[in-house]
């Protein structure tokens, strides 16, 4: 995962609209939130549709966390064992740990909208 941009997470969805795009962020920043809440973290409410902002955000709040809350994070935010042994040995492992979890998000609300139409 060498190479990494701070919107990785979101180049997949390239050929959506802007409106739709700045929804998603903002709703992945939510769930995002959501998640840490769920797990008992403390935090302020950080709200925003960029997604340079978000991954600055979440990439810093990651870097703060021990062990076993990262562990119950990655949990709550159901990453796959196999996507995180991928990204264990990565030399910049919480950029490629940022990607994972907000792409995971970003997949989430995706699937909510979806499914709810």
């Amino acid at each position: 995962m060498a190479g990494l941009s701070k919107i990785n997470w979101l180049e997949n969805i390239q050929e959506i609209s802007i409106e739709f795009k700045n929804s998603l962020v903002l709703e992945t920043c939510l769930q995002f939130q959501k998640d840490l809440y769920t797990c008992g973290f403390e935090l302020s409410e950080f709200h925003t549709h960029k997604a340079h902002e978000l991954y600055d955000f979440t990439f810093n709040y990651l870097k703060c966390l021990e062990g076993s809350k990262l562990q119950d994070l990655l949990y709550r935010v159901d990453v796959p064992e196999s996507l995180m042994k991928n990204i264990s040995l990565e030399e910049d492992y919480f950029e490629a740990l940022t990607d994972l979890i907000l792409h995971r998000e970003a997949m989430k609300v995706f699937f909510r909208h979806y499914y709810s139409s």
